[in-house]
């Protein structure tokens, strides 16, 4: 086919379309139907290795577990601090519409 690799077979699109499937998270019957395979046992016979293992997965759902809390806690921090800034300008008498308070 023009344009194309050479070596390149038509069968080399359903792999690809596989792995853009496995890779975007689908579950493994969607992929046996798009294949379309009898049995999603073939699908994963044949793509399984493509799949995250248990371990990837769990890694996964701790990192990003962590990232939100860090980002909630930062937040928070910042939160804090700038309530922080506000009691001490009030507690000096200053306000919002102070020259000071828009620097």
């Amino acid at each position: 086919m023009d344009g194309l690799p050479p070596g390149f077979r038509f069968h080399d699109l359903r792999h690809y379309l596989a792995s853009v499937l496995v890779a975007s998270e689908a579950d493994v019957k969607v992929v046996q139907k798009r294949m379309p395979h009898a049995s999603a046992m073939t699908t994963l016979n044949t793509y399984g290795h493509m799949w995250p293992d248990a371990d990837e997965s769990t890694r996964a759902a701790v990192a990003g577990a962590l990232a939100a809390r860090r980002a909630r806690d930062s937040h928070e921090l910042r939160t804090d601090c700038e309530l922080s800034v506000v009691s001490r300008q009030e507690s000096a008498g200053q306000t919002a519409s102070d020259p000071q308070m828009s620097k």
